[in-house]
Parts: C-alpha cells; structure tokens; sequence
C-alpha cells in the first residue's frame, strides 16, 4: 500500500514516475461474452490488475483511476471482496457504471463506496483537492461540472486532472462525436492543468503535441470481440507533468471466435429485461427514459442510439 506523504520536488529528477494512471477496469464477476471460454475469469482479470500493482510497487507511488471500477454499481459482493484484495489502493473517480441509473446523489448504494468505506478507494470528491507524494488530483467525477485548475502552478505540485467524460481524437471515437468532446477542445478548456486523464471513451490514445499531456486511458482489459487486437495500456506519470504509457496485454488471453453481434446473450438480456423492471416498478423513471439511460453510454453509435429511441416513441 503507498502511504501519502510530501516531497521536495527539487530533489526529483522529472522523468521520474509519481503516479500510476488508468481507468475502465470494468470489473465483472462474469466473463464478457467473447471470453467465456477462460478458465477462471477472476484469474484473467488478476492478470491485467497485478502489472497495475507491480508498476505502483517499483515506482513508490499512488495509483490513480478515471472512473469505472465496476462493470455495474450492483455488483455482488464475492466481486467486491475479490477487489478489495487484489486492487492496489488507488485514488479515484466514480464513473457512470460506478453509480446507481448514473446518478452521483446515490453514490454510497454502490459497489464502488464499498471500496470507498474499506480504504481501498480514496474518493476524488468534485472540487476538492487531493495531494499525495508530488501531484495535487482534481477529480471530475461523472456528470460534473469542468473548471480551470484552482492552484497556481507555482506551487511546485504536478496538478493533475482526474475525468470521466467523453473525450477522441481522429480513429479513437465514434461516428458523430460532437466536437466539443474533442482532445484539441478539452486542452483549451484544461490549459491550467499539468497534465489530464480521462475514462469512458475505451479506445485509449495519448496526446502530446501540446501541453498539458492528455491521456484518454481507454479500456483497461480487452472484454468485447472489436478489443481483440487492441493494446491495453497504463499511463505513467512523470515529475516534469509528461505522461507516458506501457503496454498491459498479458498473454494466453482466450476469446470466443464469434463476435458478440452474432451471438446474443440469453442472461444479458434477462438481466437488462430485469433491470428494466425493476426501475419501472420503483417508479424511478419510465420506459423512454430507462432507454435513453442505458443508451446514453457512448460505446452505441449515435445513429442506433436515435433509432431505438425513435421507434420506441412510435411504440409508447
């Protein structure tokens, strides 16, 4: 466990690594659909946690994730004893499969307070600062307002912005990403900070032309069919606020040969019918808008999003 503490940064040479960055885990007590066929899903999820561990370990420093611990907030509890176990400490932002329908208010009904509540997650609260070892983290939590970093960079701490909100650049996004999410906006927007992360968007790239380093972390494990051939990657934070990755793709991975299209899951759907229901029955929402929750992730294309939603409307 990295104990927080404070360091004369004079004293650090600026290529030296002061945080471990990731997000995405997506961590599932089942195996997605194209990797069922593993022996032990646990065991093929310990493999891509231990390099995160190791790296924390040989370095002497926190770990910081962008949100997305989970898979789903209602995860059971044999997965968030697993977690507890074998994730490093790590401090982090909840992302939207972090909290119940999405909704922040409700953030202590999750698997992810679990973790919170045990001491193996530090909460990054929305403008409130956290400052371990050399670097200040401001986190951005799901659905929260961006400002300007509140420190002055003189301080002589690396001020790092921890999201989780949507962010591409050119063959890392989906068709119709608005402009707004783009890495060249988000920099502008962000010009205060040191360096920047983000989770949600699972097709990670790192931009460095200009600073601050911008790291999309993408998906932390390869879980779908499409993410086979994809590279996995954990971002390195350095002393001078630079950014740089390695590879995480561990070896003997087994997937299914079918993609997911071509394969539907029977408990998926029984378990989004469910889930469906059971937002119906509470009263919390109706059924465009459970639609438009489950949807709204921007993994589905914006064109198949608009067309569930209209031929719902026409239905209901």
């Amino acid at each position: 466990m990295h104990t927080p503490s404070k360091t004369d940064l004079r004293a650090i040479p600026p290529t030296k690594v002061i945080a471990v960055l990731c997000s995405d885990l997506h961590l599932s007590h089942a195996a997605p659909l194209n990797r069922t066929n593993e022996p032990s899903w646990y065991a093929a999820q310990f493999k891509y946690v231990f390099e995160l561990r190791r790296l924390a370990v040989v370095n002497s420093c926190p770990v910081v994730c962008a949100g997305d611990v989970f898979d789903t907030w209602r995860s059971p509890p044999e997965l968030i004893n697993w977690a507890h176990d074998q994730l490093p400490t790590m401090y982090a932002v909840p992302g939207q499969h972090d909290l119940p329908y999405h909704s922040l208010f409700d953030i202590k009904s999750s698997a992810y307070w679990t973790l919170v509540q045990t001491g193996r997650i530090i909460n990054l609260e929305h403008k409130v600062p956290n400052t371990d070892n050399n670097v200040t983290m401001h986190g951005f939590p799901w659905g929260t307002e961006i400002h300007p970093c509140p420190v002055k960079k003189k301080n002589r701490m690396v001020q790092l912005a921890v999201i989780h909100a949507y962010c591409w650049t050119k063959g890392c996004n989906y068709p119709g990403a608005t402009e707004e999410c783009r890495v060249t906006k988000w920099r502008e927007e962000l010009s205060t900070y040191d360096a920047v992360i983000f989770g949600d968007n699972h097709k990670g790239f790192l931009s460095t032309k200009q600073k601050p380093h911008i790291l999309n972390c993408g998906t932390f494990m390869r879980r779908k069919a499409d993410e086979r051939l994809y590279k996995p990657k954990i971002g390195l934070l350095h002393a001078n606020g630079d950014i740089s990755v390695v590879d995480n793709s561990p070896d003997g991975e087994v997937f299914l040969d079918t993609p997911d299209v071509l394969e539907p899951d029977p408990k998926r759907i029984l378990q989004l019918t469910e889930q469906l229901h059971e937002l119906y029955r509470d009263g919390i929402i109706n059924f465009l808008e459970a639609l438009d929750h489950f949807t709204e992730d921007k993994q589905t294309r914006k064109e198949v999003r608009n067309l569930i939603l209209k031929s719902a409307k026409m239905k209901y």
